[in-house]
């Protein structure tokens, strides 16, 4: 920063000692003329915006336009652009960013209950749109359902299996946290009210995202991904519900 600077330079402030210099930051000039004044060089520019301010090296920060508009072009092309929504993806943001939807998708563990619901599918037992009673069945239900059934996806069963119990802990927990946040009684019946409700919601919710075809734990890290960086948290005055979900 801050060239030696000759008669006829391009030049661009970065900094002037006045802040309430009538030249701001990022204003260009060419240079007239210099001089040096006890041990500080004195530069007379013509500034583009019709000034005729002096830069002074020892108060002043410059560049060299060419310098200027090089650092510049850099930095906005190591900007990464951000990503665009699709369609779909734009549908779920408005959905889920409505305020009980935020909530359930705070207060019950989404990642849980979508790889599960996935799994479900996944063994082909039920169609989606009702599944939603798994969510709170339990292991022993579970197993008793699909006890002379036909499974296709046999590692699908399995591991809805081994998280039955778990996911019903997670409803249940769900649950009990949306009642203490509208400071309603919590009573075992007032909790599978609750659950049986907030499974329309959380169903809705799964059937908007994209549905892998075949059952993989990992397999829909991408979709996953692309929620979070869309830009589909929050954004509201109340930043306590901007949580991660």
């Amino acid at each position: 920063m801050n060239p030696e600077l000759q008669k006829g330079d391009r030049v661009v402030v970065l900094k002037m000692s006045d802040p309430y210099s009538a030249v701001p930051p990022g204003t260009a000039g060419t240079v007239l003329s210099s001089s040096n004044v006890f041990g500080d060089d004195l530069y007379y520019v013509d500034w583009d915006n019709g000034s005729r301010l002096n830069l002074i090296s020892g108060e002043d920060i410059w560049l060299y336009e060419d310098d200027f508009n090089n650092r510049r072009k850099r930095r906005t092309e190591s900007v990464k652009p951000k990503k665009k929504l699709t369609e779909s993806q734009k549908a779920l943001s408005d959905f889920v960013l409505q305020k009980q939807n935020r909530q359930i998708l705070k207060n019950y563990n989404w990642r849980i209950l979508r790889l599960f619901l996935t799994a479900i599918r996944a063994t082909g037992i039920v169609n989606m749109l009702e599944s939603g009673y798994f969510l709170s069945c339990g292991k022993e239900r579970l197993e008793h359902f699909i006890k002379y059934k036909n499974i296709s996806n046999k590692n699908a069963l399995k591991y809805a299996i081994e998280h039955a119990d778990e996911v019903r802990t997670v409803m249940i927990s769900g649950a009990m946290t949306m009642l203490e946040d509208d400071d309603k009684e919590i009573t075992p019946q007032s909790v599978d009210r609750r659950m049986r409700r907030d499974t329309t919601t959380i169903m809705e919710i799964y059937m908007m995202f994209p549905i892998t075809r075949e059952f993989d734990k990992t397999a829909y890290d991408d979709d996953e991904e692309d929620y979070y960086e869309g830009g589909y948290e929050d954004e509201d005055e109340d930043e306590e519900e901007e949580e991660d979900y």
